[in-house]
């Protein structure tokens, strides 16, 4: 905690944060969940909806429900850094991700490292998966002009596809998951334009290009999920970075290669 944020983490559920609260703002950055509900979806078939979600080797990653090896270090310079870090199972690379609060500073600094232990070649998937809370004042902001469908091959216009503006959560009647095609800027975001309030990331575009929305818009099918996934059915969202365009592609990490990339979380 500093004068600006409150941070908060759970290790038993994949060492995600849980809570990233505005002091300035009186505003729940991310989605701040009232139960755990696990719903059976991704990898590991124990999706829990709310914070960030922290996504590796793959999307909804088989541990991201299971307890992770975590620890606190309160540095020199005042700030402290909260690290989560496995020995996966899949394909036994090593990995950790370090959330670093400053005082003096609205943002929560992210490095993330990867290293391949093995003599083989290993494939891989990162995104970092920040739920954020929404309403028909919602907006997303993301720059790029272009996106694809998860889960499909259709490519469309951004924001205004068929004469309806998607950037505005309120036009978002389907189930809607975009992946953003050739990124040009360096950060994305969710705000609220009635209360002025949201949460913003920024990574440089090379380390991170995979930029990607979801929402489970607003049919009935939709509104039903709500309620599988909290105690008190709430609307959100999830913007995610990733290490590639596609998270239903992989990447491949050489032997022995060690990779290392840094990204932030900042309410707005």
């Amino acid at each position: 905690e500093n004068e600006y944020l409150i941070v908060e983490f759970i290790p038993e559920l994949g060492g995600r944060i849980w809570r990233l609260y505005d002091k300035i703002h009186d505003h729940e950055a991310v989605h701040r969940n009232d139960a755990v509900k696990p719903y059976p979806g991704g990898f590991g078939g124990a999706y829990v909806a709310g914070g960030i979600e922290l996504n590796y080797p793959y999307a909804h990653s088989v541990t991201n429900a299971w307890p992770r090896k975590t620890e606190i270090v309160e540095n020199a310079d005042g700030s402290a850094t909260y690290t989560v870090s496995e020995w996966e199972r899949v394909g036994r690379t090593q990995w950790a991700m370090s959330f670093t609060l400053s005082p003096g500073e609205s943002r929560l600094k992210q490095r993330v490292t990867v290293y391949n232990r093995s003599k083989l070649p290993l494939s891989f998937c990162y995104w970092g998966n920040a739920g954020v809370q929404i309403d028909l004042d919602s907006k997303w902001v993301f720059r790029e002009a272009m996106g694809s469908e998860h889960g499909g091959n259709t490519v469309f216009t951004w924001p205004e596809f068929k004469g309806l503006d998607l950037s505005l959560f309120k036009n978002d009647l389907e189930i809607i998951g975009i992946y953003f095609l050739d990124p040009k800027y360096n950060f994305f975001a969710a705000t609220n334009l009635r209360d002025k309030t949201g949460l913003a990331h920024y990574a440089d575009r090379h380390d991170l290009p995979g930029k990607k929305l979801w929402t489970w818009g607003r049919t009935p099918a939709g509104e039903n999920r709500k309620g599988f996934l909290s105690v008190e059915p709430t609307v959100y969202g999830e913007i995610q970075s990733g290490r590639i365009i596609n998270q239903e592609h992989l990447e491949w990490l050489m032997p022995e290669e060690y990779l290392t990339w840094d990204e932030q979380w900042a309410p707005i």
